[in-house]
C-alpha cells in the first residue's frame, strides 16, 4: 500500500489514506483503505445504482484520475463510502466535460469502526487515450466543508488543491 498524501494546507487532523493497484490483463485493481475518518456522509440525495451522481464530490470521495495519453482526455471516476459512483470523462478540464452514465467498472465499498475501503476494478478500454501505457493520480476528498482534506499519490505543488491538471499526471504502469 502507498500512503496518499494530504495537501499541504490541511489544518485539520486528517485520517490515514492509503492506496494499492495493479494492471493485470487489461484490467485496472485499485483498493482505497482509510483510516480514522469516521465522520463520513451517505447522502440519500445519491443513488447506489448508476452513475448520475452529480455532485457526489462534494461529500467523501476516494478518486481515479487515468488516461492513457498524457495531456489527453482523462477519466475521472468517484467512489463514497458506501458505493455511490460518478464518471466524467474530462476532455478539457473545467472547460468540456461529458458526463458518463455507463461504464465498465466494478465498485465495491465497506465500512467499519475506523473507516472505510472502496475497491475498483476498471476495464482499461474504458479509459481515454492511445496506447499501452496508464497515466494518472489517485485522490482522496473528506471531510465537511470548512475542514475538508484533500489527498493526492503524487505530489501537486500548487497552492490551491487542483486535482485537473494532467500535465501532473505520472505514469501507472503497463497496460499488459
Amino acid at each position: 500500500m502507498r500512503f496518499l498524501r494530504p495537501f499541504h494546507s490541511h489544518l485539520h487532523p486528517a485520517p490515514e489514506v492509503s492506496v494499492d493497484y495493479c494492471i493485470k490483463k487489461g484490467i485496472l485493481q485499485v483498493e482505497f483503505q482509510i483510516k480514522g475518518h469516521k465522520n463520513y456522509f451517505d447522502s440519500d440525495q445519491f443513488s447506489l445504482i448508476g452513475w448520475e451522481n452529480w455532485g457526489l464530490w462534494n461529500y467523501d470521495v476516494v478518486e481515479l484520475f487515468l488516461t492513457k495519453s498524457p495531456l489527453g482526455p482523462y477519466l475521472e471516476v468517484q467512489a463514497s463510502a458506501v458505493g455511490q459512483k460518478f464518471a466524467l470523462k474530462v476532455i478539457k478540464p473545467r472547460v468540456e466535460t461529458q458526463k458518463i452514465t455507463d461504464l465498465d467498472c466494478e465498485v465495491e465499498s465497506s465500512v467499519d469502526s475506523d473507516g472505510f475501503r472502496v475497491n475498483f476494478t476498471l476495464n482499461c478500454d474504458e479509459i481515454p487515450g492511445e496506447g499501452s501505457e496508464l497515466y494518472g493520480n489517485f485522490h482522496a476528498c473528506l471531510g465537511e466543508a470548512a475542514k475538508r482534506n484533500y489527498y493526492y499519490l503524487f505530489l501537486y505543488s500548487q497552492a490551491r488543491p487542483d486535482f485537473h491538471r494532467p500535465d501532473l499526471f505520472k505514469k501507472l504502469g503497463d497496460i499488459q
